[in-house]
């Protein structure tokens, strides 16, 4: 928690997609921000998720539409992070060797403030 995370698009995959920003300096896994979209994680339908993170704010966005927008600067991961791709199946409950699910991953966009 010291440092923040930020987390989208996250869910079980017979969930909805949901966001989350974990403040820096937390003092737990619920020191955070979280959105959820409503929309399932599942199905045969592509989407597009975007996540603006500045200095003053740090905006998701899922198909063209905000779904959340943290703005309390002081809580706003400010250190360096690493880009993770990952793929899941349940928080719940621990999957057995049988379950399986896919990501289908099109492009991934990084941009560095000039």
């Amino acid at each position: 928690p010291r440092d923040g995370e930020i987390d989208f698009p996250e869910g079980e995959f017979n969930g909805n997609i949901s966001a989350f920003m974990h403040w820096q300096g937390g003092t737990s896994g619920g020191s955070q921000d979280a959105y959820s979209t409503g929309v399932p994680m599942g199905g045969n339908r592509w989407h597009t998720a975007v996540i603006e993170w500045l200095p003053s704010r740090c905006t998701f966005i899922l198909d063209g539409a905000v779904i959340g927008n943290s703005t309390t600067t002081s809580k706003i991961p400010s250190t360096a992070m690493h880009f993770v791709i990952q793929n899941g199946g349940s928080f719940s409950q621990t999957p057995d060797n049988t379950s399986q699910g896919h990501i289908y991953i099109d492009w991934v966009a990084v941009y560095k403030p000039a």
